[in-house]
């Protein structure tokens, strides 16, 4: 039920973004080309950010279950301490 408002919510944002844009253009502002591209990218910048953070809360990550031994071997093939490829290991 929870995740459900959230996808609600993120949807509803961007209906919001979709309705502005409509606003704006039947109110004819009368504003230079790069004054309005501005705000339009704030606006849509902080809308994307909102329904972001709205879809990391419907959809929570997963921890991966890794084993300890793919772990430290993950963190030293990232450290370019390990290798990536076991066949090079094992012979």
């Amino acid at each position: 039920m929870k995740q459900a408002l959230w996808l609600s919510a993120s949807i509803f944002v961007y209906s919001l973004m979709i309705g502005l844009s409509i606003a704006a253009e039947y109110l004819d502002i009368k504003q230079s080309l790069t004054f309005l591209m501005v705000i339009y990218v704030g606006i849509f910048m902080l809308g994307v950010s909102v329904t972001s953070m709205f879809l990391k809360q419907a959809i929570p990550l997963r921890i991966n279950s890794k084993s300890k031994e793919e772990m430290d071997l993950a963190e030293l093939s990232a450290e370019g301490k390990g290798c990536d490829n076991e066949s090079f290991v094992r012979n």
